[in-house]
């Protein structure tokens, strides 16, 4: 444009200089590196492109090519354009989004994990995860943990651990933006027992069967997961576990086990309830 501003000028002034320039401004192409400016002959020639900040203009076209000459932009990873981009030959600002690109073979991610969740894991031995959606537990794959974060999220008060996992099928049910569901192999733990959740009340404790008579013991929980609960297994040997909720529990009375009564009587009164050994629970 500055270029195109002076040859009308030069036209009237210098028909030798006016016919250089044009020739000059003929080979400009914006597609190819700026060519060198023409040689300045006077020093009315060289006024009226100073006027005009041909020089500055030309300087500073010839230092962004050198600097983009240096640098080629390459996508780091094989994936998708997730947005319409710009049109090609478009003028950009710096600093222009030009497109997205996804990676939707290998994905990543985050997972919220509570404190008691959190020291259920050994990260150092590489725990198995595997990675499923919700509507179809079958359909699953196998990821792995690539990092963890050493700060609490604030309002919830979880640390997340980064999962890492391969869709190179392109199945729906893993593709960017849906929901799975993420279990994460847990470190060896002995002496424990799995009870159901809703046994276990405000105060941690359980009721329990022993010689005949109801009781309370209180219960160390060592984790929660889904309807179940993980507690050390520090309940006397021969305490059975009540597995029927109770209406008027009274400490002492004297109770019985249901399955025993159903083997000898099924016409036993309505205080009968079912109780189960906390010795049978997993280990």
């Amino acid at each position: 444009n500055t270029v195109a501003g002076l040859i009308p000028e030069l036209k009237i002034d210098d028909a030798e200089i006016y016919d250089k320039w044009n020739k000059y401004f003929e080979q400009l192409d914006i597609t190819s590196d700026i060519p060198p400016l023409p040689e300045i002959t006077n020093n009315q020639e060289k006024i009226k492109a100073s006027t005009r900040s041909i020089f500055t203009k030309y300087y500073s076209v010839k230092n962004q090519e050198i600097l983009v000459s240096k640098y080629s932009v390459k996508s780091p990873f094989d994936g998708y354009i997730s947005s319409n981009g710009v049109v090609e030959n478009s003028f950009i600002t710096r600093g222009q989004k030009l497109f997205t690109l996804n990676d939707v073979t290998h994905l990543e991610i985050s997972v919220p994990l509570l404190v008691e969740e959190y020291t259920l894991i050994d990260f150092a031995d590489n725990p198995l995860v595997k990675v499923y959606p919700e509507a179809n537990v079958d359909d699953y794959v196998m990821g792995k943990i690539i990092r963890k974060e050493t700060q609490f999220q604030r309002n919830s008060q979880t640390l997340n651990v980064y999962v890492e996992f391969s869709n190179s099928d392109l199945n729906p049910f893993f593709l960017p933006g849906n929901y799975v569901n993420v279990e994460i192999e847990g470190r060896g733990m002995k002496n424990i027992g799995l009870i159901p959740r809703y046994l276990i009340n405000d105060d941690n404790y359980v009721y329990t069967m022993e010689d005949g008579k109801l009781n309370k013991r209180k219960v160390n929980i060592l984790a929660l997961q889904n309807d179940e609960a993980i507690i050390a297994n520090t309940l006397p040997s021969k305490a059975e576990v009540v597995t029927t909720i109770l209406q008027k529990p009274l400490i002492g009375m004297e109770i019985q086990s249901a399955s025993r009564i159903a083997s000898s009587d099924t016409t036993k009164t309505d205080s009968t309830m079912a109780i189960s050994s906390v010795a049978a629970a997993a280990n």
